[in-house]
């Protein structure tokens, strides 16, 4: 979430979305994680799940199939990944 360590609006947004998904028993995952200072700030809120710039560049579905050693479900006809309930902010 970018400028979530310079912007307290931002960071209030954050702390709200991390609440929200703690209530819900839900997954979070902060996108647009470009600074290492970004990073700092979502971990300090206890988000433990984050992609972004920093961490890698965009992939498609199957290269991430590849990377994680996967069988890609589109060459298998089914969709092995796990249901997993999350929010996006």
């Amino acid at each position: 979430m970018a400028g979530i360590d310079t912007d307290p609006l931002r960071h209030a947004f954050g702390e709200a979305m991390v609440g929200f998904a703690e209530q819900l028993g839900a997954m979070l995952i902060a996108a647009g994680i470009e600074t290492h200072d970004e990073l700092a700030a979502v971990a300090t809120l206890g988000v433990t799940a984050v992609q972004g710039y920093l961490l890698d560049r965009p992939t498609t579905r199957h290269q991430d199939w590849a990377r994680w050693d996967l069988p890609d479900p589109s060459k298998t006809g089914s969709d092995t990944s796990p249901p997993i309930a999350s929010i996006w902010y």
